[in-house]
């Protein structure tokens, strides 16, 4: 079971934002909270966010982009960060 399934859902939402605008925000759930990387994935994935593989930050889906079947940040599309 997840640690978030026992929290009301502000207490969702703080993480999700903490975890999507915090540098250390997941290392910060998971010491506050004993989640998993499972555990964060799936909250993520679940309230509209994405991983963008370029820069590893969890990203808002309507600010990514699908590139061969990976999701990529407009931030990092726009630096041009991690091209060959």
């Amino acid at each position: 079971m997840s640690p978030f399934d026992e929290m009301t859902d502000a207490e969702r939402d703080d993480w999700i934002d903490t975890i999507a605008n915090q540098g250390i925000g997941e290392m910060n759930c998971k010491a506050d909270t004993g989640a998993d990387d499972e555990a964060i994935s799936e909250l993520m994935l679940d309230n509209g966010y994405d991983r963008c593989v370029r820069c590893d930050w969890w990203e808002e889906v309507a600010f990514t982009q699908p590139i061969n079947d990976e999701c990529v940040c407009n931030d990092c599309l726009e630096d041009g960060e991690g091209e060959e």
